[in-house]
């Protein structure tokens, strides 16, 4: 029995670090070996833990955070289908007597629907310039690369005379 409280109490701990841990990174502490530091300052040695437990720590309240919004995202939409049909069905007697409002807020309801589940077919796009005219796409790769050289060829010539202008006749050599 005394080891069942003692997994249990381990266990909270390992959950009230782990929940330090997450507050610390969402912050905008991102380095495992600062926030074992905040922890060791913070907590007056109490969480005295290695890096590699921190980056574990972040990678498996990531993760949990990640099944929590799936999970989340999916109840949300099942909930929203829900309302959806319940909205369609009350509207459906109106539609198959021909009601023009009625038909257009089915038709509204059937695209929130197909959004919802993604059952458009993509809708192509297409870049374009100004009037229409083709995106120009410029490669500016030559033109750094003709700089870079002329700059290093200035560099040589500079550290060859002593001058810190070469052509103009200042500086002297050394």
């Amino acid at each position: 029995m005394n080891g069942n409280k003692a997994d249990i109490h381990n266990k909270a701990l390992q959950t009230e670090r782990r929940l330090r841990v997450l507050e610390l990174y969402k912050s905008g502490i991102t380095s495992c070996r600062n926030i074992a530091k905040v922890l060791e300052t913070r907590e007056g040695g109490k969480y005295a833990i290695s890096k590699d437990t921190i980056s574990r720590d972040i990678r498996r309240c990531l993760a949990d955070l990640r099944k929590e919004q799936l999970s989340e995202t999916e109840d949300m939409r099942a909930l929203e289908r829900a309302r959806l049909d319940d909205e369609l069905r009350a509207i459906w007697p109106q539609v198959r007597n021909g009601n023009p409002r009625a038909i257009e807020v089915a038709l509204k309801i059937q695209e929130r629907m197909a959004k919802l589940y993604g059952l458009d077919a993509p809708v192509k796009s297409e870049l374009t310039g100004k009037d229409g005219a083709p995106v120009e796409i410029v490669d500016w790769r030559h033109e750094f690369s003709s700089r870079i050289t002329r700059l290093a060829a200035r560099l040589t010539a500079t550290s060859d005379t002593g001058n810190p202008h070469p052509g103009t006749g200042e500086g002297t050599a050394v």
